[in-house]
């Protein structure tokens, strides 16, 4: 796994050479160039991809990569038959590193759902206009950048409700608050009502891909990360940033994203 990692990162930052090379080219130009080659000569696209001359191969990775986040619904199924196609290993190794481009541009709409928060572990009660007495989970700490500060969650917020489930009495509310969260799916949406400052709010909360990680780091504090408690050792912006960051260069994290996306063509 990390061989093909090393390869991936040297080819891609082969391309992104080339391509700065070439920025006299408008953006514009550039696509429509790479257009051009993939409909006149997409033979000749996957035989530069392994040709002795290291710029034809360089050019030919370079077009793909254009093009594929150019037309991204009809490239993802091109790229996955060229990568099955191509007999020489470079050359599949080659596709494989623009569709690895491809999926980090999905990055958040892979996997179980993740809010961005972390939780008091305690219940309370607050009166709520026209629902009465709820259970209420405190927010002690939102994300930078994440779901719930995105969609305007605050830390002090009390979550009261999360779409038309409400709670009568403290008992599991965080277990199957959690459970809904990472059921419902990163690229869904999710609405959570809070109380703030006396008044109700509701907010449309688009989840994120929880990092898988989250789960498996020993000892620390429990801290509610948008659906699942976790032992999480005195976590801070810049840890969560790292789990993201490493998830996201992961040959697990493709690996998941060419499932879904061959699984998608079979019900097409």
């Amino acid at each position: 796994m990390k061989t093909r990692t090393i390869l991936f990162s040297s080819l891609l930052n082969s391309v992104l050479f080339l391509s700065n090379a070439q920025e006299q080219k408008s953006p514009d130009l550039l696509v429509a160039d790479a257009k051009k080659l993939i409909q006149v000569e997409p033979a000749q696209i996957l035989t530069d991809l392994s040709h002795e001359d290291y710029t034809r191969r360089l050019g030919a990775t370079q077009t793909l990569l254009v093009w594929g986040k150019d037309t991204r619904k009809e490239s993802v199924a091109v790229l996955l038959d060229m990568a099955s196609e191509a007999k020489a290993p470079e050359a599949r190794e080659r596709v494989l590193c623009v569709l690895r481009e491809m999926a980090k541009a999905d990055y958040v709409t892979i996997g179980e759902g993740y809010c961005g928060i972390q939780m008091a572990q305690i219940s309370d009660m607050r009166d709520v206009p026209e629902r009465g007495k709820l259970a209420a989970i405190t927010l002690t700490f939102i994300a930078a950048d994440g779901p719930a500060e995105k969609a305007g969650l605050r830390v002090n917020d009390a979550i009261v409700s999360v779409d038309e489930t409400v709670w009568k009495n403290p008992d599991n509310q965080t277990d199957q608050l959690r459970k809904m969260i990472r059921e419902k799916g990163a690229g869904k949406t999710i609405k959570i009502g809070v109380m703030r400052e006396g008044k109700y709010h509701e907010y449309t909360v688009e989840l994120h891909r929880r990092p898988p990680k989250i789960d498996a780091i020993p000892n620390g504090q429990n801290f509610f990360f948008g659906g699942g408690i976790a032992q999480i050792p005195k976590i801070d912006q810049h840890s969560l940033d790292e789990l993201k960051k490493e998830d996201l260069e992961s040959d697990e994290f493709f690996e998941e994203w060419l499932r879904k996306e061959k699984e998608l063509r079979k019900h097409k």
